[in-house]
């Protein structure tokens, strides 16, 4: 039972800390107009493909720290569980695949995504452990 609450919690720090940073990216790379219309997948398509690359480096990052965060907590109250971090690295993952899905991105920053989501999933679960006991010498 651990482990569920453990996931859920995880899962839902890094959406928060996901949507938290993809807010704040709005506002630091505004758009010089309107937003597109959301179910206009063509017009959402471009305008992904209008933004600064300081813009999509952010979406990384936003992807990355909640990854991060995420397994963090989900390890934390999980004990040393390897299996909250790694439900919410898939939640991550699974997040990246169905936006992309939903609203063509370039394939760099997909993949991206992805690699920064792995790394900074396994970093969280390492913090999440604690530090590691000294090491005894068996002199």
């Amino acid at each position: 039972m651990r482990s569920f609450f453990a996931s859920l919690a995880g899962i839902i720090s890094a959406g928060l800390v996901v949507f938290v940073l993809e807010q704040l990216g709005h506002v630091l790379f505004a758009p010089a107009g309107a937003l597109p219309d959301p179910s206009d997948a063509q017009a959402m398509a471009e305008y992904v493909t209008s933004q600064p690359l300081p813009a999509k480096l952010w979406l990384v990052l936003a992807w990355s720290m909640g990854a991060t965060s995420g397994c963090f907590i989900g390890t934390r109250i999980g004990q040393g569980q390897a299996l909250p971090a790694a439900l919410v690295a898939a939640f991550i993952l699974l997040g990246i695949v169905s936006k992309v899905m939903a609203i063509p991105h370039p394939l760099w920053l997909t993949a991206a995504g992805i690699f920064a989501v792995a790394l900074s999933s396994l970093a969280g679960y390492r913090l999440g452990l604690g530090p590691a006991a000294p090491r005894q010498n068996s002199s």
